[in-house]
């Protein structure tokens, strides 16, 4: 019989959480192989089956590692014979490989080790041309790994074939959304698995998005090219960059360990298996894939919304109002309908006072649907830079100009340039990246070790600097979030700040805008209390922790695509208000998504609409 772990029993707990609302729970006693997680120690087991579950718009798989145990004994030994070719005197053992492996992307991976290390001697100088010698090497690792696939020497991983077929025959769409180039997941697609199922298969790899996993782009993409919406779909993943963009896209994740995440965790999937398995050691099939979805009490109470609001629509129209919102927060709002009011009792009504919930009137008669049976989050979790304070813009890239200036560097970085070096997370990975990048300054030094050391004297200074303007409260806090911490305060919920930002720098915005009285109150999580920044969910999943909180129950509020990124891979509700470097982007994977959270008459949103977004399960 198959095993399951006692993390696994806990995580098959939460998924009959999930799955289980409002649909029929069947128990019963079988004596065939069961396709949902087992609870059993022999042939007579027990079994959870949700009967009315639906089934998956589209199962989304990883490749490597999911459909082929490919990294150690394909990837890795490809990469070494195309060193050796090239004679690069470079060898990637099985250790240094596993770290290689948290970043996203084999052309980024050679980069950033060679950034790293130091590049080759026989490696060219300039940024454009070691871009085409890193494409070139990585030409020439994917024709070797083609070679073993087309040789069949990597079989398929267990259960596979079974889980693709049964998803074909009921009409689930079937894609492969992989970081590797596109020639050698095809290879693996048609040569492992077949020409006929190929056909029916979709591949999204290599460069078809410009950010790597742990970013969700990869998985947005599928979605929308397959006509899906995200919540329909479950992926297979096998490691902690794919579940984070798994989770960021807005979809279930099923991880299934690989040789090199055996010993891993993943808190934030909603699955963890060894593998898929065929019978007699099935681990799990398409049908447990479809309990991970929720259904019915969510379209009982989509439809009874909008009867109500169809039948008093003749009078009212539903666009406009003084409080202006746009139709993409309107949409939004249709987004967190959908995602608030599972299980909920629905209360339609005319009301005369100002509403905290997004509104969808047009006088001061207006209809609002609220839940009136959701809990208080169990924490509001801030972002400090562009939540709490404005502050890239016309602080931290001030300060850091500044501290380039008093160091002689020959450094300035503009407010564009900045706007794209806030694609990563944290001040001195920010400075290495650009310095690598473009070139180190003549007087930094030239040892790894040193030029640590010598980054992290800049971000000291700069923190500094960046103190300075907040003491003289130059910068001021963005409105509403006073408001919002007083009403999360009063009622008990907790309250964090989770920023990638030096912890002396976030403690001096809390502690001179926020008042002594209130920061008390307020934990903070920053600087590198973590070792992995935004997107990584590392932060968010450390607060929930250290408050003794369920991630499910935290409502994050956060201004930036990466911050996003990381409130959902930590399994967590998040509010985007758009800061001044984010005004013009998108946030598809948001639970909302406002200018700023805003003081009475101009308020966006207050406790009780953090409140509507959690779900609420009743009997």
């Amino acid at each position: 019989m198959a095993t399951t772990s006692i993390a696994n029993l806990k995580s098959h707990g939460r998924n009959l959480q999930s799955s289980l609302v409002s649909a029929k729970l069947a128990i019963s006693k079988t004596t065939r192989p069961l396709s949902s997680r087992r609870l059993g120690t022999s042939s007579s087991e027990v079994t959870c089956s949700t009967s009315a579950s639906p089934l998956p718009s589209a199962l989304l798989f990883d490749c490597d590692g999911v459909l082929v145990d490919t990294e150690k004994d394909g990837h890795r030994v490809s990469y070494n014979e195309t060193f050796k070719e090239k004679e690069l005197g470079v060898t990637w053992d099985v250790d240094l490989y596993a770290e290689l492996l948290k970043i996203g992307g084999g052309k980024e991976r050679m980069t950033a080790y060679f950034n790293k290390t130091g590049w080759p001697e026989n490696a060219p100088k300039s940024e454009e041309e070691r871009k085409a010698f890193v494409a070139s090497l990585h030409k020439r690792k994917t024709e070797l790994f083609a070679a073993l696939i087309e040789k069949r020497l990597l079989p398929l991983r267990p259960g596979v074939v079974k889980l693709i077929d049964q998803a074909l025959a009921e009409g689930v769409e079937i894609a492969v959304c992989s970081t590797s180039v596109e020639k050698a997941v095809s290879a693996i697609v048609t040569f492992l698995l077949g020409p006929e199922r190929a056909e029916k298969i979709k591949i999204f790899a290599g460069d078809v998005v410009a950010r790597k996993k742990p970013d969700p782009a990869i998985y947005v993409l599928a979605a929308n090219t397959l006509g899906v919406d995200p919540s329909s779909c479950v992926v297979i993943e096998d490691s902690g960059i794919g579940l984070a963009a798994a989770k960021a896209a807005g979809m279930k994740c099923i991880v299934t360990k690989s040789g090199y995440t055996a010993n891993q965790e993943f808190p934030t999937a909603d699955a963890v298996f060894d593998f898929i398995g065929d019978p007699p050691e099935e681990r799990f099939d398409l049908a447990f894939c479809g309990s991970l979805l929720k259904q019915e009490w969510f379209l009982m109470a989509s439809m009874a919304v909008c009867y109500s609001l169809a039948t008093l629509s003749s009078t009212k129209p539903l666009l406009s109002h003084k409080n202006t919102t746009s139709i993409a927060n309107l949409k939004s709002h249709e987004r967190t309908l959908q995602s608030s009011l599972v299980g909920t009792k629905i209360a339609i009504s005319k009301i005369t006072r100002p509403l905290s919930s997004r509104r969808l009137g047009t006088s001061s008669s207006e209809i609002t649907c609220s839940a009136s049976a959701s809990p208080l989050p169990s924490a509001l979790l801030f972002d400090c830079d562009g939540v709490l304070v404005d502050t890239e813009k016309d602080g931290h890239r001030i300060s850091f100009n500044d501290t380039f200036k008093e160091k002689e560097l020959g450094v300035t970085w503009d407010v564009d340039l900045y706007g794209e070096l806030l694609k990563i997370g944290g001040g001195k990975e920010r400075m290495t990246a650009y310095f690598n990048k473009t070139g180190w300054p003549e007087n930094a030094p030239k040892s790894e070790e040193e030029r640590k050391a010598f980054i992290a004297s800049l971000h000291k200074r700069k923190t500094e600097l960046f103190m300075a303007l907040i003491e003289k409260k130059l910068l001021p806090l963005r409105p509403g979030v006073a408001k919002l911490i007083d009403q999360a305060l009063a009622e008990g919920v907790k309250v964090a700040v989770c920023s990638t930002s030096n912890e002396k720098a976030v403690s001096a915005i809390v502690t001179f805008l926020l008042g002594p009285e209130r920061a008390e109150k307020i934990k903070i999580f920053a600087g590198d209390v973590v070792p992995r920044k935004k997107p990584d969910p590392a932060i968010y999943v450390l607060a929930a922790n250290t408050l003794g909180v369920d991630p499910s129950s935290c409502v994050v509020i956060e201004d930036s695509g990466i911050g996003l990124a990381a409130a959902k891979a930590a399994g967590m509700k998040c509010i985007v208000t758009k800061s001044g470097y984010t005004a013009n982007e998108d946030f598809l994977n948001a639970d909302a998504v406002f200018d700023f959270i805003g003081d009475p008459p101009e308020e966006r949103f207050d406790l009780a609409f953090c409140r509507s977004l959690l779900k609420q399960y009743v009997s």
